[in-house]
């Protein structure tokens, strides 16, 4: 546990200052209304320090991080995909009595379910970015220096050989608006595995999304 909280100090840092807003908001507010808050910028922070991370890295940097983050990626995955769905969970109890509020309450909760509706979809989607990509170039076998083969998993269209985070972005939300592969040809197992996982999570992801619109629509007459 803790080489994993020491490997992802972007998801666990973020996680930290998000729990420590969520309990340092009046107690006044709802219960929701403050985990909700709190959700959203640990989401927020996160999606920040990863894109940035993402535009800086190159091939090489792609690689070595893959080695270091590679343990416990699965439960990182696990637990990212849990909070995505508790977020959306947290806006039930946001929005089950928005009728009554006061106008500017009620425009304030509404506007904090559809910010956390888009962080919770952005989180979600660079979350498997960076599963991807540490999957594909992870090492296999003991990982030793001059001897490393990684695990691969796509063919990339084109002659080039190095791709970075922006690469597997494209793929990661290719699935995630359309629910179907890109021009990019899934070539093992264990990829296909993660790639289902994901179009599966999206659809039920979207569901709900469908339905908190229709609700929030509904709440507006």
């Amino acid at each position: 546990m803790i080489s994993s909280v020491r490997n992802h100090p972007r998801l666990f840092g973020s996680a930290a200052l998000g729990v420590a807003v969520g309990l340092l908001l009046p107690a006044a507010w709802s219960q929701g209304l403050r985990m909700i808050l709190g959700w959203d910028v640990a989401a927020g922070l996160y999606l920040l320090l990863a894109w940035i991370m993402f535009l800086r890295s190159d091939t090489a940097n792609v690689q070595s991080r893959a080695l270091v983050e590679d343990d416990g990626r699965w439960a990182i995955l696990a637990i990212s995909a849990g909070a995505a769905a508790t977020s959306l969970g947290a806006i039930v109890d946001l929005l089950a009595d928005f009728k009554n509020l006061p106008p500017g309450e009620g425009v304030a909760h509404l506007a904090a379910a559809v910010v956390t509706i888009l962080l919770s979809w952005l989180f979600l989607h660079t979350v498997f970015t960076m599963h991807y990509a540490h999957e594909f170039y992870g090492a296999i076998g003991d990982g030793t220096a001059g001897r490393r083969k990684t695990r691969g998993g796509f063919a990339f269209p084109g002659d080039a050989k190095a791709w970075n985070y922006l690469d597997f972005a494209y793929y990661a939300f290719t699935i995630g608006m359309t629910a179907q592969t890109s021009d990019i040809a899934v070539t093992t197992t264990a990829m296909r595995r993660l790639t289902l996982a994901h179009a599966v999570l999206t659809f039920f992801f979207n569901t709900v999304v469908l339905a908190f619109s229709v609700n929030i629509a509904a709440s507006l007459l």
